[in-house]
């Protein structure tokens, strides 16, 4: 049972190191052959000691212990595992100026100067001169200039 989960881990690391692999594709290349080079040293490993193992006689002290399968697959695991969680770039976000519609905003800001001084013609003293009060139409009338002029 250790010598299959052991298997499974260097074959679920295998994967990570996949060129074509999209999934991994934002691990740097040292750190995939990093990886690599770790699951193959245990591949190796296993299987030389698999290989000690069954020359010997069922009546000798085995080789190969599960304690020393578990602890390889551990020392893989703390590798290889930070390397696969590696967590893939936020892309970055392009900023959209804010543009602002310029013929609603020199419209708005039109009406607010025609009633500022529409205002400020009613509240002003009643003795100023007729030349400093602007007509409503003359105001109206370059707004509607401009806007001619913008379209």
């Amino acid at each position: 049972m250790h010598i299959k989960l052991l298997n499974a881990t260097i074959e679920s690391y295998k994967q990570v190191a996949v060129p074509d692999l999209e999934k991994y594709a934002h691990i740097a290349q040292e750190e995939k052959e990093k990886l690599l080079k770790c699951v193959e040293e245990a591949a190796i490993w296993l299987k030389s000691e698999i290989g000690k193992q069954s020359g010997l006689a069922k009546d000798v002290d085995p080789v190969l212990k599960c304690s020393d399968i578990q602890a390889k697959r551990e020392a893989v695991d703390k590798v290889c595992r930070p390397i696969k969680k590696t967590p893939k770039p936020k892309p970055k976000e392009e900023k959209k100026p804010e543009v602002e519609e310029p013929a609603a905003g020199a419209e708005a800001a039109s009406k607010e100067g025609a009633a500022k001084e529409k205002a400020n013609s009613t509240t002003g003293p009643k003795d100023a001169p007729a030349a400093e009060k602007v007509p409503e139409t003359a105001d109206k009338m370059e707004v509607d200039a401009e806007q001619a002029a913008s379209n």
